[in-house]
């Protein structure tokens, strides 16, 4: 018998894991995978924790052998554990008897990924079902965070999946972002922000030709997930951009804007990497190059009549580009890593309609770039507590997707983009203000505070801060 059919066997033996069930899955390697690492995790634990009484077991003289044991330190571990892969280590620890000191931490549950944007609906209704998408054998694991002394969740909305759908209380810590270079580069932004502008001007003129448009005209937003088209709420950002064209094209006619606006958002979702885009992307983009749902999106912003060609002839606007790429400084389009081209755009919109907490929301806040998230997002209960520098809507919106009826949501989306579209082009010192109170969130939202808090859950000891103390 090789090393890991013991380890299954053990599984069930100690909590009942049918891993003979389990591994012949689809995604039994996963499973496999998970299961090993747990128990090579809680293995290196065992040694740790019994290494004083197994070294003094070398001496065949028990005085000598508690002499030695006396002068040896006493080891005691403290474990957390993100994520369920890891979860067996907790319940394995629990049933061998060795004591740790743990948490569990959930960054969403499986079967409330499965359920995607319903969950909230699963939530209100009591509805504990799962959809039959959920992994079953990672789901089992999942659920050994009851092993962990304290179970946490980085939002609320997480903190209810877990108690619905395993009956687990947990507490909510939330997450945070790098505080490396938070200070704010407004030269940077410009920069980024002609790069993109221009890029946008050059290659429509080439691909559409037709009047150039100046490229100080153009307005860049963007959005950026993972390709889960309802979960991330495209359908009603593409459905906002629809009506914020109409507010452009209403200010224009009122003599409010100037007729060469031109609103470009690039929705930045992708399988994978790509190595064969042609020049000119993501402008040109070949259906031969889109896979899976990149497919689905393109068709929509199709629908909608959103492609970038519309803007040229003034039948748009605003316009969508789907930029189906990893972006870096060598994808292919506007070779730009993430942080320049968050900087670059003039606001960020996040619309999910499932999102445990959003960090690309707060990485954008990094890039001092405003940004509307949607009430659904895990960090939104934060923003009550910053510091506000502009009265009103701050650099940081937050549209109530959750009570809203469809169209008012809709509304809301695009009233916010018109909001921060105008700051920027008739109040700079404004818009900077507005960038200044984006950055300051990102600020606030550091790894400071939940490193601190699970670190007192972990030992038990209070840190008190410096200003406390004095």
């Amino acid at each position: 018998m090789c090393l890991s059919d013991k380890v299954k066997a053990e599984a069930f033996s100690l909590i009942g894991l049918d891993s003979l069930k389990y591994e012949n899955m689809g995604n039994g390697q996963e499973y496999t995978h998970y299961l090993n690492l747990s128990y090579a995790i809680s293995e290196f634990i065992r040694e740790l924790v019994t290494i004083k009484a197994q070294r003094a077991k070398e001496f065949e003289d028990k005085a000598i052998s508690d002499f030695a044991a006396s002068l040896m330190p006493s080891m005691h571990v403290y474990l957390h554990c993100h994520e369920f892969g890891v979860f067996y280590t907790l319940a394995r620890l629990h049933k061998l008897g060795l004591s740790v000191n743990s948490v569990a931490t959930y960054h969403a549950t499986l079967p409330g990924r499965a359920s995607g944007h319903q969950s909230l609906q699963k939530i209100r209704q009591n509805d504990s079902t799962w959809d039959p998408k959920v992994p079953e054998n990672l789901a089992r694991l999942e659920a050994l965070s009851i092993n962990a002394d304290v179970v946490t969740a980085v939002g609320d909305s997480t903190r209810k999946e877990v108690k619905l759908f395993y009956g687990i209380d947990s507490i909510v810590v939330r997450n945070g972002i790098d505080n490396n270079g938070l200070g704010i580069s407004m030269e940077k932004k410009k920069k980024c922000r002609e790069k993109i502008q221009t890029f946008l001007s050059e290659n429509m003129q080439k691909l559409y030709g037709g009047v150039p448009i100046p490229s100080k005209r153009i307005l860049p937003v963007f959005s950026i997930s993972r390709i889960e088209i309802e979960n991330k709420g495209y359908p009603d950002l593409l459905d906002s951009l629809m009506l914020l064209d109409r507010m452009v094209k209403l200010q224009i006619a009122a003599g409010q804007q100037d007729e060469d606006i031109r609103v470009v958002c690039f929705i930045i979702a992708a399988h994978g990497p790509k190595s064969n885009v042609p020049e000119g992307f993501p402008l040109k983009l070949p259906d031969e190059i889109l896979q899976g749902e990149e497919i689905r999106l393109q068709r929509m912003i199709k629908e909608r009549q959103l492609e970038p060609a519309q803007i040229i002839t003034g039948r748009r606007h605003v316009t969508a580009v789907l930029y189906p790429q990893w972006i870096s400084d060598h994808d292919g389009g506007l070779n730009m890593n993430s942080d320049e081209l968050m900087a670059g755009c003039i606001a960020g919109i996040f619309p999910s309609r499932y999102e445990p907490f959003l960090l690309t929301g707060l990485e954008a806040g990094k890039e001092a770039t405003p940004s509307i998230v949607s009430k659904v997002c895990g960090f939104s209960d934060a923003l009550a507590s910053i510091k506000r520098l502009v009265m009103g809507m701050g650099g940081v919106i937050v549209v109530d997707n959750i009570d809203l009826p469809y169209n008012e949501m809709v509304c809301d989306y695009a009233l916010a983009m018109d909001y921060f579209l105008d700051t920027y082009i008739d109040d700079k010192v404004k818009y900077s203000l507005l960038c200044q109170e984006a950055n300051l969130l990102a600020k606030e939202m550091n790894w400071l505070s939940p490193t601190k808090e699970y670190y007192e859950l972990l030992t038990g000891v209070c840190i008190v801060q410096e200003e406390e103390e004095n």
